[in-house]
């Protein structure tokens, strides 16, 4: 990990045990062990805004050949009496999705909090 007074970077790792349920009856459920590499950085500036910026891959160990990928952007901005706006970009990649499911997914969302 790196730390500063505004800035941090860090690392991840571990395994991840995934359960996976389909909506169509005909396929059924899957469960994989994962690995999971990563890394986290935060930007914070704390009288006006933060971002935070991750990277999870996910390969597979007992699905040989799958890897998961799942990027996340959130960009936060502080408003008056502790209120924040937050933006977030969230994509989500699978080399081998299940039957009829795209292997790439994109979400976009804005989002108003208070902070108590």
């Amino acid at each position: 990990m790196i730390r500063t007074n505004h800035d941090t970077l860090a690392w991840l790792g571990g395994i991840v045990y995934t359960h996976e349920n389909f909506e169509t009856s005909d396929q059924p459920g899957d469960q994989n062990v994962e690995a999971l590499l990563g890394l986290q950085y935060q930007m914070f500036r704390f009288d006006r805004y933060n971002l935070q910026s991750q990277l999870l891959i996910y390969p597979g160990l007992t699905d040989a050949g799958r890897i998961r990928v799942t990027t996340k952007t959130t960009f936060t901005i502080k408003l008056v009496n502790n209120f924040h706006t937050d933006f977030s970009l969230l994509n989500n990649l699978d080399s081998s999705p299940p039957f009829n499911a795209k292997r790439n997914g994109l979400s976009v969302s804005n989002s108003l909090g208070w902070t108590f």
